[in-house]
């Protein structure tokens, strides 16, 4: 049942179909449920020694910092470690079978998981904002005070009714602003969950030796997955850039701040280059403002850059030692 879940998929009727911008489009959408769908040949570890492909020689998927080798690679060479091929007409790939093949697809699901960037645990704001005022061995000992020198003033046994009043004020404060400064973190972390590609995204694969163009919504994706971006399209995932249009676009304003969208280029990248300055990369989240390209799928979900980014906000402000006890 799960299989047959995981193989239901838009597609787009081929016959009678025109042609824009060198993607065929449909006159009609239909819905196919793909019960031959299944495991193929490919195993859990060779599933995981695919997505190790894609990183730096030593790097690891668990590790904080952005790494990737895809953009050094030659894109047939690239292709080839995902189990994926380019089409008839190479790395454009708008003719002949090309992508994953659709047989391997349920293993590479349970293996890399869904395109989605795991959201923060939430807790209520207001029993957050009582914790952050009341716990900790050094709150208690500073409510402890006030208790005791509140009590003194109330029997009459000291007249300083400041000194309490002033440590209440400073313990609230301190806890109420550490509070806020947490919510914000988590409004931006709901910003960039905010920032994944909502419309189906144009994507080929293989069934049987035979090209499939399907229409898949961005959670979907797979290393591997060659799909199709033109103007205004949100990139669904981080991806490799095999094919483009002279003078292709991305605006990465969402992830480096810069306000001048930077051009792209299938070329492979010389050696050492950082991801962030390859211009045959475009990341999750980012949108192109100018052409189109044929692309493929790198890194999804939490392994994104933008992944990263929104693991780093989670897990920036480390707990002292007196907030532990």
């Amino acid at each position: 049942a799960a299989a047959a879940a995981r193989g239901r998929r838009w597609r787009w009727e081929a016959p009678g179909a025109s042609r824009t911008c060198g993607l065929k489009v449909a006159r009609r959408v239909v819905v196919e449920t793909r019960p031959d769908i299944g495991r193929a040949s490919l195993s859990p570890e060779e599933a995981r020694q695919r997505l190790l492909a894609l990183y730096e020689p030593g790097k690891r998927p668990e590790e904080r910092d952005y790494h990737t080798s895809a953009h050094v690679q030659d894109a047939q060479v690239l292709t080839s470690t995902q189990g994926s091929t380019l089409g008839t007409d190479g790395a454009a790939c708008r003719e002949g079978p090309a992508g994953l093949d659709e047989a391997e697809v349920v293993l590479m699901d349970e293996v890399v998981g869904k395109n989605r960037i795991t959201p923060p645990e939430k807790d209520s704001i207001w029993l957050r904002l009582v914790h952050q005022i009341f716990s900790g061995i050094f709150n208690v000992l500073l409510w402890g005070t006030v208790t005791v020198e509140a009590v003194l003033y109330a029997t009459g046994s000291s007249d300083d009714f400041v000194t309490p009043a002033i440590l209440a004020a400073v313990v609230v404060a301190a806890g109420g602003l550490q509070w806020w400064t947490e919510l914000e973190a988590e409004n931006l972390m709901e910003s960039l969950s905010g920032m994944q590609a909502t419309a189906p995204v144009p994507t080929v694969r293989r069934r049987g030796g035979e090209r499939q163009e399907l229409m898949l919504e961005g959670e979907d994706l797979l290393p591997g997955d060659i799909i199709f971006l033109k103007m205004g399209d949100r990139v669904p995932a981080d991806v490799r850039i095999l094919a483009c249009t002279d003078g292709m676009e991305v605006d990465n304003a969402a992830l480096t701040g810069e306000s001048i969208p930077e051009p792209r280029d299938p070329a492979a990248a010389d050696a050492g280059t950082a991801p962030t300055q390859a211009r045959n990369l475009a990341f999750y989240g980012t949108t192109v403002v100018k052409g189109n390209a044929t692309c493929m799928v790198t890194f999804t979900g939490d392994r994104t850059f933008l992944g990263k980014i929104a693991s780093s906000i989670k897990s920036a402000r480390t707990k002292s030692t007196l907030e532990i006890q």
